[in-house]
């Protein structure tokens, strides 16, 4: 890559190792058949480029759905370290043009244009990844913009909220009001770049103290209303039952969540999501403190901590057998999988994925945490070393014994396996989880 030797594999292996030394890590075992396989990369490459070879380019569009499906975990595995690399150079280039990285993953990368228009926003995306392809190191990778938002509060790739309400509303509306303003006085032709940066930053702490200021008032007094309000449980009580009874599954995937009083839910909700703004934090904190008050909860109770929802299990590596689109999918939060729609979810597409190859991929990868769970190691939870005496009670430092793994652990784990069985009707994986 770009000259460089990738994990020192185009080195001679016995120039400084024995022949059992280098043959004893699994990775550096591979190196020979990594090499072979760069090199019908680098041959099927050329003869689909050069020559307009239709067998190389099969080859190459079938390459990574055939090496998933080899017994070889080492390959299999220093190619993924190979992708690693190379998506961590493409994040670092987006860096370089000034993006800021929200969330990013091998097939989605949100980032923060720092553009207040759209519009603005559109071409900074466009020329960003015009020269990101320029380099000869990207030049294979497709980049398309799909979603541009306003305003977005990014929990985790499962937790986001495109905002609408009145806490992105009520900024943005000042936000537009101050850049209006900000055209029409300033001077083009005395603005400088150390001007421009100082006025920028004047512009955000502006943003920043105005919204402290109306979580302080507004928000505080606005939730403290809904809070009080006779109402709410009904409310919740009332969506909580619809959702049961559209989905079974849900229910399940929920089954762990403690339900409470609905009032307390909706404070640790809303908190936990206002608090995504770092430079509001301390205010929300505050408001979060006074909302507990009011249903007799303590600020640091346990029942006062937001928890996620839902405990999900996600199956990497799933490739269309029609068109090649490779995606993790999500068994406990995808809607279509829960309403049993195994179908490709590109929009030309929509073949139908094989449900009992996903069902075996489940079973191994179950069995292979049985068999994980039942090898595992014993530690000391005093010094948190391996145990090397077989038939000693205790540590050399006189600490207790115990598993690796909590036996609870392992069976939550298998509780979401199970879950994905009953919802998706897999009875061999059903026999082996329960």
């Amino acid at each position: 890559m770009e000259g460089g030797t990738l994990f020192g594999l185009d080195q001679d292996p016995m120039t400084n190792f024995t022949n059992e030394q280098y043959f004893s890590d699994a990775s550096t075992s591979c190196a020979p058949a990594f090499r072979v396989l760069k090199q019908l990369i680098q041959r099927c490459l050329t003869d689909a480029v050069t020559s307009g070879n239709i067998f190389a380019d099969a080859m190459l569009q079938h390459l990574y759905r055939w090496l998933c499906r080899l017994h070889d975990p080492a390959l299999h595995s220093m190619l993924h370290k190979v992708m690693q690399k190379m998506f961590a150079l493409l994040v670092a280039e987006l860096r370089k043009f000034g993006a800021a990285i929200v969330f990013a993953s091998f097939s989605k990368i949100i980032i923060d244009t720092g553009r207040s228009d759209v519009s603005a926003a559109k071409a900074y995306c466009d020329s960003v990844i015009k020269a990101v392809q320029t380099r000869e190191l990207f030049e294979w990778i497709e980049l398309e913009p799909l979603q541009f938002w306003h305003s977005l509060l990014f929990m985790d790739q499962d937790h986001f909220i495109l905002i609408v309400f009145e806490f992105m509303y009520v900024p943005w509306k000042y936000a537009q009001e101050q850049a209006t303003h900000r055209e029409s006085t300033s001077d083009g032709d005395l603005c400088t770049p150390s001007i421009t940066a100082v006025l920028a930053e004047t512009y955000d702490l502006k943003m920043a103290e105005d919204l402290k200021k109306k979580i302080r008032t507004y928000f505080t007094d606005k939730l403290l209303k809904i809070v009080c309000d006779p109402n709410l449980q009904m409310k919740v009580m009332n969506n909580s039952q619809k959702i049961q009874e559209t989905s079974d599954a849900n229910s399940q995937s929920y089954s762990h969540v403690q339900k409470g009083d609905p009032a307390l839910e909706f404070i640790k909700h809303v908190c936990a999501v206002l608090a995504l703004d770092q430079n509001m934090q301390h205010e929300v904190l505050i408001m979060r403190r006074n909302l507990l008050k009011l249903v007799h909860v303590r600020e640091f109770a346990p029942e006062a901590e937001f928890r996620s929802l839902s405990v999900s299990y996600t199956l990497p590596n799933v490739i269309c057998s029609y068109c090649n689109d490779c995606r993790d999918l999500d068994l406990c939060r995808d809607r279509p999988l829960i309403s049993q729609e195994w179908r490709c979810a590109v929009p030309q597409c929509g073949q139908p994925y094989d449900r009992e190859a996903m069902e075996n991929a489940l079973v191994q990868i179950v069995r292979q945490r049985e068999r994980l769970y039942h090898l595992q190691d014993l530690v000391c939870l005093k010094c948190h070393q391996i145990k090397a005496a077989h038939l000693a009670d205790h540590c050399t430092c006189a600490g207790s014994i115990s598993y690796k793994e909590d036996v609870l652990d392992f069976r939550n784990k298998m509780q979401v396996f199970l879950n994905v069985a009953v919802n998706q009707k897999f009875q061999l994986l059903q026999e082996c989880t329960s």
